[in-house]
């Protein structure tokens, strides 16, 4: 009605103003707005509402943490607020739904969003010791990411939330928060002692999707230096405090991080690397001793090469090892104070040596890139020093010498500085010692971290380009594991590259492969036909043109005979295919014909331009994951010399589920047979039929059956001698030799017999039988259905 009025009122108006040609414009703006309050009233909305209100998130033996110094964890939940049932708050806003008289439309929009109160457990506060003692670490909360969102800074003036903390000692009373929403009272509360842990209060999941976000936490200890570590280290596995001497080891540490399950002994280990120690045991006293030291004595050159009388021993015995045993780089996977004590890897690379051969140190502390690089380098160092070891019967007097000991041993050129590793008294005899080169400036490196400031010497860090992709595996040995595939390459200078990938979303890398020779790959510039293309066939109509300008590849042609034993293997897009002839139009760019289609049951179909193009060759990273991964997304980073993560974009790849091998597939078949809803009557008769007849089962049984399953019936005339009666079927290709399904077997009194039993099919899908024999009365033979199969 109220189109029908406006639009007369609006004709009225507009004539006033402008005669007929304003009348009709008049209408027309009266008619529109009059629409619009006649439109009917649109229905109310609702957003965001959730069906279950219940938390399960939380895991069931999971060791929490141990932070020394400063450090970045995970944070587990612990407790969750339960209101009527439910742990999820609910909260609701509504928009719209506004009047403007009769009619008015625009219905309300709801918008739903929640909160809950939980605690979060963070680090071990207290440390309860085999021998009793307590040690109460005592860490401060100074950071809180929720789902890398930060939302708690002890520095800044405010937050997004406000937590409640707690430092985990043995005498901690119950959060008040949760005293109250348990109603238990304070004795009957856990307070969680020796656990420190967060609690947050209402705090809104509006900005995580509705659901309590995955915490990430930094804390700090007071000040430690690597004796205090390495000390409640040893502690933890019942080593008294009697039985240490750390007072060697006050190098300060930034902080050091022992995952929940993690051994301390592990630990242990990648302490004394990072801080350049040695752990001996003297007189029943572990000792820490740091590298580097000064030496505590000179043997004299009469004292080298004592024996037993009568004996004949070298004064020095020398041995060196073999250098290509010996790696060429060694990268450092630390945690960076620089960078929110993300993981990040620091790199050193030896030059004259062999780079592939790297070696990988894991060390669970907080630190700088420079720090890091540091340790990098001393350790390579050390190990090439270190390359020729010597062997010294001594004297008795020199029995005080110790593991670590720095000793000067004269040598034909000149005394040598060495460091003992081992030594033993001979009964009734000399003391051997077994001890190693020890440079002095090994020790102190001063190599700037990737990325990281100071001077120091230039290194030349040639980028990585790489591309990475899940598919169908090259190779058979591949399809025993998911996982993706890395083709690399660099500019002039590149040295090769480490894969490295996560698996959690780029919180944490793991090393994989590395890659030292130039991948070739690009892109297509025109689509791949699959007209009149046959899987396992040369197709010498449809060719492709290839631009690998990206990796400046090259590509070589080969004959179909090489093709065919595995030569010249690509990857375009989805399918893989064997390239005989490769023509070059201009730089980088290629035409490839003669091209063995759909090779590892690869799909023909669906090409485009800009789709994929790789060489299979050798310079290509593998790396396997587990089958939990599938459908995930994995991120990539292809790290050059003197790289860090930081410095490398990663790229994603979502893991593809991996093909089961021929014989799985065979056996996942046998496993499942399909059965027919009905009996099938193939053949039937009452004498012999002794030439191979066939049957065609191609309107029974789907196009990749493998096997039919059978129902075989034979009956003999009543009383009979025995009889050599029997039914036999085969491949109708007659290749493959028949089987016996059914002989007769039976006595004279044997009238009949039925059974089940498979027979082989063709590809087309098709048998042969013949019955021979004599007294036979009847025979039939019948389809129950088959077994599925590869091609």
């Amino acid at each position: 009605m109220a189109t029908l009025v406006l639009g007369g009122v609006g004709a009225l108006v507009g004539s006033a103003f402008g005669g007929p040609a304003g009348a009709r414009w008049g209408w027309a703006i009266g008619t529109t707005i009059g629409s619009w309050l006649d439109a009917p009233d649109a229905p109310d909305s609702e957003y965001g509402k959730l069906s279950d209100l219940r938390y399960s998130g939380s895991q069931y033996g999971v060791g929490y943490p141990v932070v020394w110094g400063r450090g970045r964890v995970g944070g587990q939940v612990v407790w969750v607020k339960e209101v009527d049932g439910n742990h999820l708050v609910e909260h609701k806003r509504s928009q719209g739904g506004g009047g403007g008289g009769s009619g008015g439309g625009g219905g309300s929009v709801t918008t739903y969003w929640y909160s809950a109160t939980f605690a979060v457990a963070v680090c071990t506060g207290t440390l309860h010791m085999p021998n009793g003692d307590l040690v109460h670490l005592a860490p401060e909360l100074k950071r809180v990411w929720a789902d890398d969102v930060l939302v708690y800074d002890s520095a800044a003036p405010s937050n997004i939330v406000t937590p409640v903390w707690h430092d985990g000692s043995e005498s901690q009373a119950p959060d008040s928060t949760i005293v109250s929403a348990m109603g238990l009272g304070s004795s009957a509360t856990p307070a969680f002692r020796g656990t420190a842990y967060m609690v947050l209060t209402d705090m809104s999941l509006e900005e995580f999707g509705n659901r309590i976000p995955n915490f990430s936490v930094e804390v700090e200890t007071a000040a430690v230096d690597y004796g205090k570590v390495f000390s409640d280290l040893a502690r933890m596995v019942g080593i008294l405090p009697s039985e240490l001497d750390v007072t060697a080891a006050t190098s300060e540490v930034k902080g050091v991080v022992k995952q929940g399950r993690a051994a301390p002994q592990d630990l242990a280990t990648s302490l004394l690397t990072a801080g350049a120690l040695e752990a001996v045991e003297v007189d029943g006293v572990i000792r820490l001793v740091p590298l580097g030291g000064s030496p505590v004595l000179t043997v004299s050159s009469d004292h080298v090469g004592a024996s037993l009388e009568g004996s004949s021993i070298e004064a020095v015995e020398r041995r060196r090892a073999m250098e290509t045993e010996l790696p060429g780089r060694i990268d450092v996977r630390y945690f960076d104070v620089d960078s929110d004590a993300q993981q990040n890897v620091q790199t050193e690379v030896r030059q004259t040596a062999d780079v592939a051969n790297s070696r990988t140190i894991d060390l669970p502390m907080a630190m700088t890139g420079d720090e890091a690089r540091a340790i990098a380098a001393r350790e390579l160092d050390r190990l090439w020093t270190e390359t020729e070891s010597l062997t010294l019967h001594l004297l008795p007097r020199y029995l005080p010498l110790a593991p670590a000991d720095v000793v000067l041993v004269p040598t034909d050129t000149g005394a040598v500085r060495t460091r003992v590793t081992t030594g033993r008294l001979m009964p009734f005899g000399p003391i051997v010692l077994e001890l190693v080169p020890d440079g002095a400036s090994v020790t102190v490196q001063d190599p700037p971290g990737a990325g990281g400031g100071g001077g120091g010497a230039v290194y030349e860090v040639v980028p990585t380009t790489f591309v990475v992709w899940s598919g169908r595996e090259l190779l058979d040995g591949h399809q025993y594991s998911p996982g993706f595939y890395v083709a690399a390459t660099g500019e002039a200078g590149w040295s090769g590259c480490s894969v490295w990938y996560s698996l959690d979303g780029g919180t944490t890398y793991t090393q994989g492969p590395t890659i030292t020779g130039r991948s070739a790959f690009g892109v297509t510039e025109t689509a791949l036909s699959d007209s009149g293309a046959v899987a396992g066939e040369f197709d010498l109509v449809n060719d492709v043109e290839v631009d690998l300008t990206t990796s400046k590849g090259s590509l070589a042609s080969v004959s179909q005979a090489q093709v065919d034993a595995g030569e010249n293997i690509a990857v375009i897009g989805d399918e893989i295919v064997g390239v005989a002839t490769a023509g070059l139009d201009a730089s980088y760019e290629y035409t490839l014909s003669d091209l063995k289609r759909g090779l590892r049951g690869t799909p023909m179909a669906g090409h485009s331009i800009g789709e994929l193009f790789v060489a299979a060759t050798t310079d290509l990273g593998r790396v396997q994951v587990g089958e939990d991964y599938v459908g995930e997304t994995v991120y990539v980073k292809c790290l050059s010399a003197y790289q860090t993560l930081a410095d490398v974009t990663a790229k994603p790849v979502v893991i593809a589920p991996r093909t089961p091998s021929t014989g799985e597939a065979l056996a996942a078949a046998a496993v499942w047979p399909t059965f027919l809803a009905a009996l099938v009557s193939l053949a039937s008769g009452s004498s012999a039929v002794g030439s191979w007849t066939p049957i065609d089962l191609s309107s029974d049984v789907p196009d990749g059956a493998r096997f039919a399953i059978l129902q075989v019936t034979l009956v003999l005339a009543g009383s009979h001698p025995p009889s050599g009666a029997k039914i036999e079927l085969r491949a109708s290709s007659g290749a493959v030799e028949h089987t016996a399904l059914m002989v007769w077997a039976g006595d004279t009194d044997d009238t009949g017999s039925t059974v089940q039993a498979l027979a082989a099919l063709d590809p087309a899908r098709s048998l042969e039988y013949r019955v021979t024999g004599d007294y036979i009365d009847d025979w039939s033979i019948s389809l129950l259905g088959y077994y599925a199969g590869l091609p």
